[in-house]
């Protein structure tokens, strides 16, 4: 029986709109799945009411993956509280900032900045009163009040040797160290007082050890010793307050298999005084020296030779590979009741090393080889573009340390079309990547006094600028440390 005219449209027109409704099923599908263990979170933000800039609060899913986008209405009074829901357990919380800011490196000129920090839903979880808090200058920095770190801020003023062009005192955590550092110039500190820190010790004092320098690397053999310091003073050091005595210490890493025995070892000594890391008691200089058999790597450390005014000592042991695509480190923190001037550690008290890294052309993934061990993990990456001037600083705090994928997050279009995505578009880049065998956010913000930890760090660069200094970019971040760059992690 053959069909009439009607009938045939009318079955078409039916067969067109079952065939749209599966299209726009499987489009709804592909673009709005289902949030896996889903989670609500109260996230304060914090900022100043001044300034031009974009605020921006961010929810991605495991594999960085954007699914809400939040503009911080700075209008409204600062603190406020940001409900979110339908955040991923296995997801992570951004913070953005757009903002402008004059930079003197490596071209001076008023910058384009993004600034992104992100951490994983589950550490947000952890973290008691998380706040993320926006800086005047750039940063987006975060609180917590579940941590041990308490640090004591006090102005140094005074006298330095005649030759030297710093007081410096270097504070060590397991991955990488910030420093302190005090300008001299014609025996005086240049004027009128600069900041320098340590951490509380129990009696709510501070003690750090300043080391008069030729240079970043070069220390003259004095210091000036401050002891149990009421932060609440100021520092005043005169020519009498400078000491000469030092100690040397050695380390000797024993049974290091062939394929490593090109890595270099390099050693410093932490002080411990009443509950606290003594800033500055290892100098800035650290020396390799010959192992006596060739799977043998040996180095020596000079420290302040303070005698029982220290408590306790840690063994800080690096071992480092540096080629002209990365440099790869090892370090081992290890408290010891009697440390001796000649310690010896076995290569398998290491972390394995890693072996190379590559970030892909979208600056999304971050891909590693060697280095597997771990259980949390830091990485950031940031780029500059000297022509445009652009400037973006992109970090990841995670526990999910077991895979050898790091994924950066997916930024919203309004973002974007600023600051592109493509690692063609900026000249200059650098990516650091540290991983640890605990869990190096709370409690433990400051190194643990008591406990074996280790840490692998791998860190490269791409562009034109990557033979320049590293401390040429001196920014502070949040916790007033100078910015983890290639040598502050020896």
């Amino acid at each position: 029986m053959k069909k009439s005219l009607s009938q045939t449209i009318r079955i078409g027109l039916l067969l067109w709109v079952s065939a749209v409704l599966f299209i726009l099923a499987g489009c709804e599908n592909r673009t709005t799945p289902p949030v896996v263990n889903p989670v609500s979170l109260n996230i304060e933000v914090r900022y100043t009411q001044e300034g031009n800039r974009s605020l921006y609060l961010l929810v991605h899913d495991r594999g960085g993956n954007l699914l809400q986008t939040h503009v911080v209405d700075t209008s409204k009074p600062s603190p406020q509280t940001l409900h979110l829901d339908q955040v991923p357990e296995e997801g992570y919380v951004s913070a953005a900032q757009i903002t402008r800011t004059h930079r003197t490196w490596p071209v001076e000129g008023d910058y384009d900045v993004l600034y992104v920090t992100s951490f994983s839903t589950k550490v947000v979880e952890r973290l008691q009163d998380f706040a993320f808090y926006f800086s005047d200058w750039g940063w987006v920095g975060y609180h917590y009040t579940n941590h041990l770190e308490k640090r004591g801020w006090v102005s140094v003023s005074g006298s330095c040797p005649s030759e030297a062009t710093y007081l410096m005192a270097y504070d060590f955590d397991i991955a990488w160290y910030g420093f302190n550092h005090v300008p001299c110039q014609n025996g005086s500190i240049v004027g009128n007082g600069r900041t320098v820190g340590s951490d509380l010790q129990t009696d709510g004092k501070i003690s750090l050890v300043l080391w008069a320098m030729r240079s970043w690397t070069q220390p003259m053999g004095q210091y000036a010793l401050v002891l149990d310091h009421d932060p609440a003073q100021d520092i005043s050091i005169t020519t009498g307050d400078y000491q000469s005595a030092t100690r040397t210490w050695t380390v000797r890493v024993n049974g290091v298999p062939p394929a490593y025995q090109d890595l270099e070892a390099y050693y410093y000594i932490v002080g411990v005084r009443k509950g606290a890391t003594l800033a500055g008691y290892s100098t800035a200089n650290h020396d390799a020296c010959q192992g006596a058999t060739s799977d043998q790597l040996c180095a020596r450390a000079t420290t302040a030779d303070l005698g029982d005014k220290i408590d306790a000592r840690i063994m800080r042991v690096g071992l480092k590979r540096e080629t002209s695509q990365f440099h790869t480190f090892t370090l081992l923190w290890k408290p010891v009741n009697n440390l001796s001037q000649d310690q010896s550690v076995g290569f398998r008290e290491f972390e394995e090393p890693f072996e190379s890294w590559s970030l892909s052309a979208d600056l999304r993934k971050l891909q590693l080889g060697g280095g597997k061990a771990g259980k949390s993990q830091a990485y950031n990456f940031y780029a500059i573009d000297a022509n445009q001037k652009k400037y973006l600083y992109i970090r990841v705090f995670s526990l999910d340390a077991g895979s050898q994928t790091a994924v950066f997050p997916v930024l919203p279009n309004a973002i974007t079309q600023k600051f592109p995505v493509q690692k063609s578009a900026y000249g200059y880049g650098q990516i650091t990547f540290t991983r640890y065998d605990r869990d190096h956010l709370p409690p433990y913000v400051v190194p643990p006094l008591n406990q074996t930890a280790r840490a692998l760090v791998i860190l490269g660069s791409w562009g034109s600028l990557q033979s320049l200094s590293w401390l040429e970019d001196n920014t502070l971040n949040p916790e007033g440390k100078a910015n983890p760059a290639p040598s502050d992690f020896q």
